[in-house]
């Protein structure tokens, strides 16, 4: 182990908190990370280097071990689509709510709009290379506004998925 000494005319910048580390910028780019696991001294001296961190972004750094973000998301008129896992989950920014969960069998590695005349698809694109399609039209009740799976309509993509957009 290295121990890291405090020089007296470096300034400490900053000071923020993780689940796991304790955060300290010093200087303008030396940004130092202590553990908060009660096992050693919190303290200057047992901090460890941390390359590659932008202090302004810790906020980042301290959720990415706890949680998974979107990997996708579509915005159709006052919904927001997100797909997280094996899940797409629809969130009405009218009401402040999700609304609706569709679960599939793969991971889901993206999520796009398709309009037509008169309606819009929700293509999901599945890490087995399968696409699914989330619409109004797999309704069993025509006059709902509701969306539902449409089995009817099903694609699937045989091979590696090298590039999508």
């Amino acid at each position: 182990m290295i121990l890291y000494y405090l020089d007296p005319v470096e300034t400490i910048h900053g000071v923020d908190i993780s689940f796991d580390e304790t955060y300290v910028l010093i200087g303008k780019q030396d940004i130092r990370a202590i553990a908060n696991d009660l096992t050693s001294r919190i303290c200057i001296e047992e901090s460890e280097s941390k390359k590659g961190f932008n202090f302004s972004q810790i906020f980042y750094q301290k959720i990415k071990n706890h949680c998974k973000l979107f990997n996708s998301f579509v915005l159709i008129k006052t919904l927001m689509l997100v797909s997280h896992g094996h899940i797409v989950s629809f969130f009405s920014v009218l009401k402040q709510k999700w609304i609706k969960h569709f679960s599939f069998e793969s991971q889901v590695k993206s999520i796009f709009r398709q309009t037509f005349p008169g309606g819009v698809d929700i293509c999901c694109l599945l890490e087995d290379g399968s696409v699914k399609y989330i619409n109004q039209r797999g309704n069993p009740d025509p006059d709902s506004d509701e969306f539902n799976i449409d089995d009817e309509f099903e694609q699937k993509i045989e091979g590696k998925i090298i590039c999508y957009n």
